[in-house]
């Protein structure tokens, strides 16, 4: 519920088995590896959910996904995996790292997709979105300068990419 604090912080593999993990507070994940076997995990609006270390989100079975319509955070360099769909309703927040989706990413009218960008190297020096199938777009895309960084003229930063845009 609001208010509570869920910390995942284990070495090993969870399990979520024909299961909702329904998080309306705020979720902390730093282990290696979630698989959800029909499972589906459920960010509420006005919850947190931040990976903190690289990881993996993978399908085990069923039809699992992950619906986002809280505030996502990516805040580690390295990469989490989403081998299952990603739904955005709300923010995803790329602090650092590379969110990769692999079975598509879909945001909502109202959704916000954040990067920070603190240099020039993806993954490295800004958060990126990486979405091996098709995503959707819609919402609203920021960009936040940090750490007093200053882009050059003429320099890019490619915060998505994707097989094929909608």
């Amino acid at each position: 519920p609001a208010g509570a604090t869920l910390n995942i912080a284990i070495a090993g593999p969870v399990f979520l088995n024909n299961r909702t993990l329904d998080n309306g507070g705020t979720t902390l994940f730093s282990g290696p590896q979630i698989f959800l076997d029909g499972g589906v995990i459920t960010n509420e609006a006005g919850a947190l959910f931040e990976i903190q270390t690289p990881a993996l989100i993978y399908s085990a079975g069923g039809s699992p996904r992950f619906d986002n319509a809280g505030t996502f955070v990516m805040g580690a360099a390295g990469t989490a995996a989403f081998a299952l769909p990603f739904n955005n309703y709300a923010t995803v927040s790329l602090q650092g790292g590379v969110l990769a989706a692999f079975n598509g990413y879909v945001s909502a009218p109202n959704a916000i997709l954040n990067c920070a960008v603190w240099g020039r190297v993806p993954g490295a020096n800004y958060g990126q979105l990486q979405v091996s199938g098709s995503v959707t777009l819609n919402g609203t895309l920021s960009v936040n300068l940090t750490n007093h960084f200053l882009p050059a003229t003429y320099d890019s930063f490619t915060v998505l990419t994707a097989g094929t845009r909608n």
